[in-house]
């Protein structure tokens, strides 16, 4: 976390104070998805090489704008240092491009100090090497007050977080308390960027039209409070979604509004629950860089940036329905039922990779066929290819075999299964739902049972796999899943729910998804997912590990320092038997394993307690 508040005129400095981090480089690279179209009218750019050892400092105030710069740090020891301070600045078309090591963790930082200012970053291509261990491509401090709008930011290759922009949400009982201001980010790319591609922790804060794509830990982390997440691709990460820490209390009340966005994995740390997702993928996320972001520090500097035309519209009144599948897919299958005529079609654009959409070319698979009044049809495709079909009348039913392989499109936009039916006037309008079908989704690894007080089955794409009598009967179906990325089936039932239980598999519990009618449940209603306390008081050494994180619980924390007294499972310190000789760890999953030894000679545990159960060391 940045304290440099240092008010400096644009310079370059020679002697600077040397940050020492590991020296690991990130070496990144640009892996863009979709051709980019026309460009917009160039401006002249000044280009602004820094010299071997020395930093570029920039100082933004208010009412000032600074635009049009290319940022050459490509000698050995090159940095820069951009500040953004006050209220109603702009910083716009700025490109850096060369390899960044020895320089501040923060180099960019902004913030707004004025609770009814603004300041905008727009046309930015922050993408160079990086060697430095700890460093973020755009930091907003904690004690922004105002509001950022950031738009069109291309951000690759840093070794912490991408864009920064939680601290203003920090708790009064942090050592920086957050001024609460908002941040919105749109049409901006983030990729390979460590701990985290996106992070927000204000409420008001958004995400919208951002694609964050692939990195070593998360896609989005909203760390306190809420934002809203609105058009936008989060893959290729270990949690697409994070929410909350295991340290700060605050935490643990972070959410999500997502609306039309694509992810595949989400997770939450300490007491926070992935139950505050609210909303469901809307398909398969997908690297893109939004319209208009920029694709090079060139590009950024002269004021230009990537335009993709829009997808034709189809030829005829009727409704164009693909089925458009990512490169590694592979026998991506799907099926649907309409209320009209159906026809194979060749869209008339290519998949986001480039591929070819039309339908009918397996013949093998790909079919169309009318039953008395009504059309079935359905085929197999995959490798970045899709298949298309026009359709005259509402789509009533759709299911795809592989949704993290494979979407589904309406006149060339991305739409989920029951969009699709909706706005193809598919659904029941009488308002007689008494035997309508509902969906139950499960994904993961567990063993489950569920019963209902109507029927169930197995969803058509799921049929083949699940034996009547054996996995399913009338009004019950009891199953398992594997963990595998496709670990996922989905039920169709009347009625309710009546009960739901869930095991583990093979001693692991996890539930990635658990949905009804597509609104995620409360997972902590169905399987432990904590978090738990731990106290722990007397004269001892002691060493606690656990299935899921650990960390110390807020009033500890100030004395325990991370990778000393713990990391991400594990726990280990000392009690020096005073009356005062106490911790309080927080902790989810299960404790695997509590080692208790003497200290100075003497093992005394006065207090060891769960959930304020006490226990001794050997039940656990």
């Amino acid at each position: 976390m940045s304290a440099d508040e240092t008010n400096v005129n644009e310079s370059i400095e020679t002697s600077r104070r040397q940050y020492l981090f590991g020296a690991g480089a990130a070496l990144g690279t640009l892996g863009l998805l979709g051709s980019a179209g026309r460009m917009a009218a160039a401006e002249d750019y000044e280009t602004i090489t820094v010299g071997a050892g020395e930093t570029f400092t920039k100082n933004v105030g208010s009412g000032e704008t600074w635009e049009n710069k290319l940022i050459d740090i490509s000698a050995s020891g090159a940095t820069y240092q951009i500040q953004a301070d006050g209220s109603d600045w702009t910083i716009r078309n700025i490109g850096i491009v060369g390899h960044y090591e020895d320089g501040h963790t923060e180099p960019f930082r902004a913030r707004v100090t004025d609770p009814n200012g603004t300041g905008v970053i727009e046309n930015v291509y922050v993408a160079p090497t990086v060697g430095d261990g700890n460093a973020t491509g755009l930091y907003v401090y904690w004690n922004h007050v105002g509001h950022i709008e950031i738009d069109r930011f291309n951000v690759q290759n840093w070794t912490d977080n991408g864009i920064y922009a939680s601290g203003p949400g920090n708790s009064g009982s942090h050592s920086v308390p957050g001024a609460g201001g908002t941040v919105t980010i749109r049409n901006s790319y983030s990729k390979n960027n460590d701990t985290s591609n996106f992070r927000l922790g204000t409420h008001g804060s958004k995400l919208v039209n951002c694609c964050a794509a692939g990195g070593s830990s998360r896609g989005h982390w909203q760390f306190y409070e809420s934002a809203e997440i609105v058009d936008c691709d989060l893959g290729g990460h270990t949690s697409d979604l994070a929410l909350g820490d295991a340290v700060w209390e605050k935490s643990n009340h972070a959410s999500l509004t997502m609306s039309n966005s694509r992810w595949e994995t989400a997770h939450a740390h300490g007491g926070a629950s992935t139950a505050n997702i609210d909303g469901t993928p809307q398909g398969s996320p997908v690297d893109r860089v939004p319209d208009g972001c920029p694709t090079s520090a060139e590009e950024a500097a002269n004021g230009s940036g990537s335009v993709q035309e829009p997808a034709p519209k189809p030829p005829t009144d009727k409704n164009l329905v693909a089925f458009v599948t990512k490169p590694d897919a592979r026998f991506a299958a799907y099926e649907f039922r309409a209320n009209g005529a159906v026809e194979f079609t060749e869209a008339p654009y290519e998949s986001p990779s480039g591929g070819h959409i039309e339908g009918g070319t397996y013949t093998a698979e790909d079919f169309v066929e009318q039953i008395e009044d009504a059309w079935h049809a359905g085929g197999v495709t995959g490798g970045g290819q899709g298949d298309a079909f026009l359709v005259d009348g509402p789509v009533t039913s759709v299911s795809v075999d592989q949704p993290d392989a494979m979407w589904i499109e309406l006149d060339g936009e991305r739409v989920s299964a029951n969009e699709l039916v909706e706005r193809t006037g598919g659904s029941d309008e009488d308002g007689d739902d008494t035997d309508e079908f509902r969906t139950l989704e499960i994904a993961g690894q567990c063993e489950y049972r569920v019963e209902v007080s109507g029927e169930i089955r197995p969803a058509e794409a799921h049929a083949k796999w699940l034996t009547e009598g054996e996995a399913y009967g009338d009004d019950w179906a009891e199953w398992w899943l594997s963990g595998s990325d496709t670990a996922r089936t989905v039920w169709e039932f009347t009625g309710e729910i009546t009960s739901l239980e869930i095991d583990d598999r093979v001693g692991d519990t996890e539930l990635r998804t658990l949905a009804v009618d597509g609104k995620e449940l409360d997972h902590g209603e169905y399987v432990d997912t904590g978090p738990h306390r731990l106290e722990i008081a007397g004269q001892c050494e002691y060493r606690i590990e656990v299935s899921g994180e650990i960390r110390p619980a807020e009033a500890h924390a100030k004395w325990l320092t991370e990778g000393t007294a713990y990391g991400d499972d594990w726990a280990e310190w000392w009690l020096s038997g005073s009356d005062e000789a106490r911790t309080v760890w927080v902790y989810t999953g299960e404790i695997t394993n509590l080692d208790v030894t003497d200290y100075d000679g003497v093992t005394d545990v006065r207090t060891l307690t769960v959930d304020g159960k006490s226990v001794e060391p050997s039940q656990l």
